[in-house]
């Protein structure tokens, strides 16, 4: 009786041992797939086509930790080449030029409240919430002056805005932010980036693509236009040849 219930009581100790690593293991499971913040985007591709005047893109989601939100916006990488002419006996010269490599021509931030609250100056440049333009190394006037009209010149296109937009909060977990794009963006691929800061600390953040591309005759036409340029040519006058006889049997038959 003694060694069945002396065995019974290891089996016990074995079976209530084994019942808490499994709580402790799912406990862990549930600790991890907890996220401190679910984001989405109301969709992922943005048609450019002929009657094309902007789009409105929603971006919603959850919190579920305390914390500020904020949202960056970058557009399609290109590189850049900046030059400065000066009139130099008489005529226009080239006299400065500087290059960037894969900068984003399309940049817009938000935020539930003024970044400066949110996330401190170093942070914020190493995160890219303000315009990842690279610093100029010996930067002199005229250098700063390309600088400053290139940021201009995107400035006037709408490309780029240094004002964050509202991050609107419902309840105490729900947030939204209408993001808006103007008739003239590029097309290309964009990221929309979410960070949940705590305390001055990022604890959560999430990356969505979201791609700008040209649909119908007008895509069809810029497309070969740029990589079929022999085709586009062919084309091109055929459409002239047909355009000249339609209208010489016009005139004909008027007369």
């Amino acid at each position: 009786m003694k060694k069945v219930t002396l065995a019974w009581l290891i089996a016990f100790v074995a079976t209530a041992s084994a019942a808490t690593v499994s709580a402790s293991t799912l406990e862990e499971e549930l600790r991890l797939y907890a996220k401190p913040m679910v984001a989405d985007i109301s969709h992922r591709r943005i048609d450019i086509h002929a009657q094309f005047s902007g789009a409105e893109l929603l971006l919603y989601g959850a919190r579920n930790a305390p914390g500020e939100m904020i949202a960056v916006i970058t557009g399609p990488k290109v590189d850049v080449a900046l030059s400065r002419k000066d009139k130099i006996a008489g005529m226009w010269m080239q006299v400065e030029r500087t290059r960037y490599k894969k900068v984003p021509i399309y940049y817009r931030i938000a935020s539930t409240a003024p970044l400066d609250e949110i996330l401190p100056q170093p942070s914020q440049q190493r995160l890219q919430m303000t315009y990842p333009l690279p610093p100029l190394a010996h930067a002199n006037a005229g250098e700063e002056r390309m600088r400053e009209a290139f940021l201009q010149k995107l400035r006037d296109k709408q490309w780029l805005s240094e004002t964050p937009s509202k991050i609107e909060y419902f309840g105490e977990t729900l947030f939204r932010a209408s993001l808006s794009f103007p008739g003239n963006m590029p097309r290309g691929t964009y990221l929309v980036e979410v960070f949940l800061v705590q305390d001055g600390r990022i604890i959560a953040a999430q990356t969505m693509p979201l791609k700008a591309v040209k649909t119908g005759l007008d895509y069809v036409l810029y497309d070969y236009s740029r990589h079929r340029p022999w085709l586009y040519g062919i084309f091109a006058a055929l459409i002239s040849l047909i355009g000249g006889w339609l209208g010489n049997r016009l005139m004909r038959r008027g007369r």
